[in-house]
């Protein structure tokens, strides 16, 4: 085995033990236990984490070095993402970068804490294999489609969902897959069916997935997506027919498909079934609605432009807006409305939105209200410490806020 492949496993075997630091199913796999020489030793895991964690620190610049640095990103992001298990999106809303940045940087920095350990202890060995599981190129597929969802499970956010709209979306891109195989996909929406609340590319991908395996089966054929709801959940049933309007039989590469689709769903807090027949199947995704029932949030913003905005993104909606523009009496009104959230400025004149936080989370009528902390400055970290719920940085976008909404309130019921 050559130094490069070497360097690549010991890269491999290293991004695994970080993605899994607190994990202990998954880091007692880890060969870096073996070539640490701690595998028999006293708490090996422990051990393990405390080295990486302590490789990580030796890290650190030095104080004379400029905050912009190269070195300072490196650290910081090792530090985020592995010691403090904060997610890409939080860890690139804390530096200021774009999730793409963040994730071509923490290669990066994964790289060089590959080299330190090398260096530090000798590694790799050449007897560093990549087979944990005995079972070669498949184990490795496995792991890594594994750390795949546990990515997507972190960096894709949930968000409100119009059912149609998707429908219509995935509907248009697999356009040229239908007119291929000659078959048409309609979809029809009960009346009443609410928002979707789950993760849009997730979902997306994962009905894109289910029709990329069925509709080759049904040339000349049709299918049909209805939608309805109930129990405030979404339940989408897809059924192909072939040709001679016969349903299409569960295959061998329709159940892969359905496997994966099944786990790109889970994701979102949904499931997927086949409900199987003499003739065929039908395919059913069941996804949590979000709520349907009039919600109140009272925004605490001195700027009426910023009001208005959140009036616009409201409207239309199953949220109702109530609002303070002075801080000293923003307590009585959020007592007063009673709202199931908050929306909360920070630089806002007088009180600031800090001393405020305290005083809502210290009134015994505010106290279990939930707070999102909305303002332009990166202080997510601070305010989850000082007791928010949550974090919105301005500007946002409209799917933005009614996702977080959404959320917030659901957790709540």
């Amino acid at each position: 085995m050559t130094e490069p492949q070497q360097e690549d496993i010991l890269e491999q075997e290293l991004r695994h033990a970080l993605q899994y630091l607190y994990d202990p199913t998954e880091l007692r796999k880890n060969q870096l236990l073996a070539l640490l020489g701690i595998e028999a030793g006293p708490s090996p895991l422990t051990q393990l984490r405390r080295t990486l964690s302590g490789s990580i620190e030796a890290l650190k610049p030095g104080s004379h070095v400029p905050a912009d640095a190269p070195a300072w990103r490196v650290y910081n992001i090792l530090t985020y993402r592995f010691v403090e298990q904060l997610s890409q999106r939080e860890t690139a809303a804390d530096m200021n970068l774009s999730v793409r940045q963040l994730r071509r940087n923490e290669h990066e920095a994964i790289q060089v804490l590959t080299h330190a350990l090398s260096h530090r202890y000798e590694l790799p060995a050449p007897s560093i294999q990549p087979d944990r599981d005995g079972d070669g190129k498949a184990a490795a597929v496995e792991r890594d489609r594994v750390q795949e969802l546990a990515w997507l499970q972190q960096t894709v956010p949930s968000e409100v969902i119009d059912v149609r709209a998707l429908l219509e979306s995935v509907i248009s891109t697999a356009t040229p897959l239908l007119r291929e195989s000659y078959v048409e996909v309609v979809f029809d929406v009960q009346a009443g069916v609410p928002l979707i609340m789950g993760q849009l590319a997730t979902v997306r991908q994962a009905l894109l997935n289910l029709l990329s395996a069925a509709v080759p089966a049904a040339t000349g054929g049709h299918g049909h997506i209805q939608v309805s709801s109930s129990d405030q959940e979404v339940r989408l049933t897809l059924c192909m027919w072939r040709g001679d309007e016969s349903l299409v039989p569960m295959d061998e590469q329709l159940v892969g498909s359905l496997d994966i689709s099944r786990e790109l769903v889970e994701l979102g807090g949904g499931t997927l079934n086949a409900a199987s027949a003499t003739d065929g199947c039908s395919i059913i995704m069941t996804l949590p609605g979000a709520l349907p029932l009039r919600i109140r949030v009272h925004v605490i913003d001195d700027n009426a432009d910023t009001l208005q905005l959140f009036q616009r993104y409201l409207t239309g909606t199953q949220f109702d807006l109530t609002s303070s523009r002075d801080p000293e009496e923003a307590l009585a009104a959020v007592v007063e409305a009673a709202p199931q959230a908050i929306v909360l400025d920070v630089m806002l004149p007088g009180v600031d939105g800090w001393e405020l936080l305290g005083r809502l989370r210290e009134h015994p009528q505010t106290r279990g209200i939930p707070v999102v902390i909305c303002t332009i400055l990166p202080q997510e970290k601070l305010a989850l410490a000082l007791g928010a719920a949550a974090f919105l940085q301005k500007p946002f976008t409209r799917d933005a806020l009614l996702s977080m909404l959404a959320s917030l309130t659901r957790s709540q019921g």
